[in-house]
């Protein structure tokens, strides 16, 4: 099995990402930055069982293979890692603009009122295709985004939380930058789960013992004490 196949089917948890690059590409004439994505693919453990499993599969891979949009679920190498992607999608990536082919949606509670239009069934779910995403907030702390749908009018706009983007959000088409900006901000703003090890890997060093002023003061008197016995002994 293809790697990008693995990762696509894996749970987001399994997923390692420990580097990414950049990569200049062309969309319909008009030059562009996207990322690929070093990754790790995990075992997942039984129950009961903490942390994720052996790495089974390593390897790069386009960043739209990941099946989720909250990249906060999936394992990163450190938090330093972290802020760099995010400090790269919001300075070097203009989302994509090709909605049709890319981006995808797995409606929950939320959907267009209507069941037709751009709706259709996979694996036994309801998907309706997002044509772009046109705001970002927080909605009571939590990340929501005002998605426009292909073949709905205007007027069938939705918010949507982040649970429900089922890829990375710099592979949907934003309607503007200034949005996209902020939910860059607010993204790396978040804590990443790390690899098991990343956290104590990181730990900054103890800071070196002092020994006080009058701890040193009362060793020399001691130091002296012993020596003027030892003379007066000999005398």
């Amino acid at each position: 099995m293809e790697l990008s196949d693995l990762v696509s089917q894996a749970e987001p948890k399994c997923i390692a990402i420990t580097g990414f690059m950049l990569v200049e590409e062309d969309v319909d004439g008009v030059a562009c930055s996207s990322i690929r994505l070093s990754v790790q693919v995990h075992q997942q453990q039984g129950k009961g069982r903490a942390g994720p499993g052996p790495a089974v599969a390593e390897g790069t891979v386009d960043s739209d293979v990941v099946p989720t949009s909250d990249l906060r679920q999936c394992m990163w190498r450190d938090e330093e890692l972290w802020i760099a992607f995010w400090a790269a999608c919001l300075n070097n990536v203009q989302p994509h603009r090709q909605p049709h082919k890319y981006s995808r949606f797995t409606h929950g509670s939320k959907r267009p009122h209507q069941a037709e239009g751009g709706s259709r069934v996979m694996n036994g779910t309801p998907v309706w295709h997002v044509y772009e995403i046109v705001d970002f907030k927080l909605a009571y702390g939590r990340p929501a985004f005002n998605v426009a749908w292909v073949d709905y009018p205007d007027e069938e706009n939705t918010w949507e939380p982040l649970r429900s983007l089922k890829q990375p959000l710099h592979t949907f088409n934003w309607s503007a930058l200034e949005p996209w900006r902020r939910c860059c901000n607010t993204m790396a703003a978040g804590k990443p789960q790390l690899l098991p090890g990343a956290a104590e890997d990181n730990r900054p060093l103890p800071p070196p013992r002092v020994r006080s002023l009058s701890n040193s003061l009362g060793s020399l008197r001691k130091q002296a004490c012993y020596l003027l016995i030892v003379l007066i002994a000999v005398v």
